[in-house]
C-alpha cells in the first residue's frame, strides 16, 4: 500500500539547495552535541524556531529586518542536536505561516521533487522540499491548519501532525497558540518515531487499534481517483491487520461550516498574537493573506456571545469526534481534494484549494488529535496523501499500525 520512496521522479539528493530554493539567505548548519538514537541523520527547520544568534524570517524579509536576532534556542532545536541529528539548514515557509500553498514565502516558491509543476503545499513548504528531494533525511516544521499535512501530501513524504501539546513549542513563533504543533516529515516511518521519541514529552499510549473507520462520502470529498486510492488503502490495511473498515457518517464533521469555524477561532488567537505588527506592516504582506489578516482582524472584534459560542462549538465538536475515534479506533480522511495545486494555477485557484483544505484538515486541528499523513500510490500511478487519525496520544500506535 504504502509507496516506495525511491520514487523515479524524485530529484537526485545531489540537487544543490540553490535549485530547490527551499532554505532561507544566510541559512545556517550546526553539528550534533551528543549521540543518539539520530545520530548520522541531517535535518532542516523550518524558519520560525527561535535559534541563538539567528533572526527569524517567519517566511517574510519585513519580519527579519523589524525583529532582533534570538537569544536563546528553541528546546526542539537542541533536543534534536543533544538526539545526534546535524541541522544541515533554515527552512523557507509561507509568510506568517499563513498559507497551505506554498507559494507566498521568501523569493521563490521551494521546489516540489515529486511533481516540479506543483506547489509544494505549505505553510512548512522549504521543509518539505529538502527531505523530498534528499537534501536532509527529515524536516521539522509546523501545522495549525495543515502545514506538515498538507506538504506531506504535496511532495510524497510521511508527516505527522501529534497530539496538541506533546511536543513543547516554546521558542516558536505562533499562528494561532490553542491549534499549533511541531510536527515532523520524513520519507521514513521509522525515523519519524525515532524524532518524535526524541521530541515527545508526554508518554505515548499502548493503544490497540481494532476498527478503521472510513467516510461514508469519501467520493463527495475529493476527486474519484484520490478516492478510490483512500478507500483502497483502507482495504489493504484492514485486510494486513485482520479487521473491517467500517464506513461512518461524518458529515456533520467535515463540511464548510466546521471550515469556517476554525478559520474564525484560529484568525483571532493570529491577531491577538501578531496584530499590532500586522497593523505596521500589512501592506507588505502577500495579497491573499492581507485578504485573511482582515478577516482575522474583523472577527478578533466579533460580540463576545458569538466568540463564546465559537468556543463552545468547538468543545462539542473535540467531544463529539472523540465519541467516533474511540481509543480503539483509526479514522481514514483524505488531506487534498486532489494532486497539489498547478505553479500556474489562478489566485482563485489557489483560494479553493486552500479552502478545501482546511475543510479537510479541520477535524485534526479542532480535536487536537493525532493524524498520520502516508504517501500511497493509485491506480494510476499517481500518489496520494492519505491521513490516519487516531485517540489522544496514540502517536507511535498510529506509525506502527502503518509500518
Amino acid at each position: 500500500m504504502m509507496i516506495d520512496q525511491d520514487d523515479g521522479r524524485l530529484i537526485s539528493a545531489a540537487t544543490p539547495s540553490t535549485k530547490l530554493a527551499c532554505l532561507v539567505p544566510g541559512t545556517l548548519k550546526l553539528g550534533a552535541t551528543a549521540t543518539g538514537k539520530l545520530s548520522g541523520k541531517t535535518f532542516v527547520v523550518k524558519d520560525l524556531m527561535a535559534l541563538k544568534g539567528h533572526t527569524s524570517s517567519f517566511g517574510h524579509p519585513r519580519w527579519r529586518d523589524t525583529h532582533t536576532v534570538s537569544n536563546a534556542t528553541s528546546p526542539v532545536i537542541t533536543k534534536l542536536l543533544n538526539g545526534g541529528a546535524n541541522l544541515a539548514g533554515l527552512a523557507k515557509m509561507d509568510q506568517l505561516a499563513g498559507s497551505l500553498v506554498g507559494n507566498i514565502g521568501e523569493g521563490e516558491a521551494p521546489l516540489n521533487s515529486l511533481y516540479p509543476d506543483r506547489f509544494t503545499g505549505g505553510s512548512s513548504s522549504g521543509s518539505a522540499s529538502a527531505v523530498a528531494a534528499g537534501l536532509a533525511d527529515f524536516g521539522i516544521g509546523t501545522d495549525t491548519a495543515g502545514s506538515i499535512r498538507v506538504p506531506a501530501a504535496a511532495c510524497g513524504l510521511f508527516g505527522l501532525r501529534p497530539t496538541f501539546g506533546a511536543i513543547k513549542s516554546e521558542g516558536v513563533l505562533p499562528w494561532a497558540a490553542s491549534f499549533d504543533v511541531v510536527g515532523i516529515l520524513a520519507k521514513d516511518l521509522n525515523l519519524i518515531r525515532d524524532v518524535y521519541d526524541t521530541l515527545c514529552d508526554k508518554p505515548s499510549s499502548a493503544a490497540r487499534i481494532t476498527k478503521i473507520l472510513l467516510p461514508d462520502n469519501c467520493h463527495e470529498l475529493v476527486s474519484a481517483d484520490a478516492a478510490t486510492t483512500i478507500i483502497k488503502a483502507a482495504q489493504e490495511l484492514a485486510h494486513k491487520h485482520g479487521i473491517v473498515v467500517q464506513e461512518i457518517d461524518l458529515r456533520r464533521y467535515i463540511n464548510q461550516e466546521v471550515g469556517d469555524l476554525f478559520s474564525r477561532l484560529a484568525g483571532r488567537e493570529n491577531w491577538q498574537a501578531h496584530g499590532a505588527w500586522i497593523k505596521q506592516n500589512r501592506q507588505y504582506l502577500a495579497p491573499d493573506l492581507q485578504a485573511r489578516m482582515k478577516f482575522a482582524e474583523q472577527v478578533a472584534s466579533d460580540p463576545e456571545d458569538k466568540i463564546a459560542a465559537d468556543l463552545q462549538a468547538r468543545k462539542d465538536f473535540k467531544h463529539g469526534i472523540a465519541g467516533q475515534i474511540s481509543d480503539d479506533a483509526i479514522l481514514v480522511l483524505p488531506i487534498m481534494q486532489d494532486l497539489p495545486p498547478l505553479r500556474s494555477a489562478t489566485a482563485d485557484e489557489l483560494a479553493n484549494f486552500r479552502k478545501a483544505a482546511v475543510r479537510l484538515n479541520a477535524v485534526s486541528g479542532l480535536s487536537g488529535l493525532p493524524e498520520v499523513v502516508a504517501p500511497v500510490r493509485s491506480d494510476n500511478s499517481l500518489i496520494y496523501g492519505v491521513g490516519f487519525i487516531g485517540p489522544a496520544n496514540a502517536d507511535i500506535a498510529i506509525t506502527d499500525f502503518l509500518a
